[in-house]
């Protein structure tokens, strides 16, 4: 297995008195680019996807604004690689 694109560990945030993250970590493990054209729908076009191998998620980040990133969907294990195909 590869190691990781992107490492974070153990990352604690405050705010003032507030904790809003204590002790995150994640890990991108492998991403893909879905094409700007073709039979993916027009929402998922030019977009970079990308696996958390350590908080189980698919995030997305959005090219064309401003490279804003964005949870897409949750996973049940740790992914280690995405794949983009024709269906």
């Amino acid at each position: 297995m590869s190691p990781p694109i992107l490492e974070i560990r153990n990352i604690t945030k405050r705010f003032g008195g507030l904790t809003a993250l204590s002790e995150v970590s994640f890990a991108i493990a492998g991403g893909a680019f879905y094409p700007d054209s073709g039979a993916f729908p027009v929402g998922y076009r030019d977009q970079y996807y990308f696996a958390d191998y350590v908080s189980k998620f698919v995030g997305r980040v959005d090219l064309a604004n401003g490279n804003a990133a964005y949870a897409f969907a949750s996973l049940s294990g740790s992914p280690v690689d995405l794949l983009v195909g024709i269906d």
